[in-house]
């Protein structure tokens, strides 16, 4: 969520939305009209799609052993804990109940659960690299639009805060050179507090 003022938006779609209509003086998340916008939207739409169903099975390990899902779901604890005002009451059940709750099944069942996370990591790693086209962002831009955000959001936190399965994204240069890319537009904590930083980039 993002609260400027009294007015807030959640979701990545609605806020970079409002933030091109709010800051109209600054480089746009998307181009005003047209079929560049549409194209970059329907981008951004496969992100939330694709990318963040994935962003939950790492998050949960959904599908790995049980010290593995029972290391992240700390991580995950810990975050929320660390981010919640006046706490997380629920921290230490945290780890045996969060994949019972309705939203995260949903999402993670939107996934091919019969695929492992690695090889659906692999797919998302070549699905941005084709959506490029050549250039340093997505649709053949040179500069950072709207999807290219997003996504970078999506599967940077989950490496940067250390969860087990997340380092795969190394397996792939050319997204790592367009991560390199992204956050150097970005900045330095614009993803992940430093203190709940189990990585730092390559």
């Amino acid at each position: 969520m993002l609260k400027i003022g009294a007015e807030a938006r959640n979701d990545s779609t609605p806020i970079g939305l409002w933030l091109d209509e709010r800051f109209p003086e600054r480089p746009p998340l998307l181009p005003e009209a047209g079929p560049e916008r549409e194209r970059l939207l329907e981008m951004d739409s496969e992100v939330t799609r694709h990318l963040i169903p994935l962003s939950f099975r790492l998050l949960i390990a959904f599908g790995e052993p049980v010290g593995v899902r029972f290391r992240n779901r700390k991580l995950g604890a810990r975050a929320v804990d660390q981010t919640t005002p006046g706490g997380y009451r629920l921290r230490w059940l945290h780890p045996f109940m969060v994949s019972r709750i309705g939203f995260l099944r949903r999402q993670i069942e939107a996934t091919d659960l019969n695929r492992p996370n690695g090889a659906l990591l692999d797919d998302a790693a070549a699905s941005i690299v084709a959506k490029l086209e050549g250039g340093a962002f997505m649709a053949g831009r040179d500069q950072p639009s709207l999807p290219d955000l997003s996504a970078f959001a999506v599967l940077s936190l989950p490496y940067l805060a250390g969860y087990v399965g997340a380092d795969g994204i190394k397996r792939h240069p050319a997204l790592m050179d367009w991560f390199a890319r992204v956050r150097a537009d970005l900045p330095p904590d614009a993803v992940v507090r430093a203190d709940l930083a189990e990585r730092r980039w390559p």
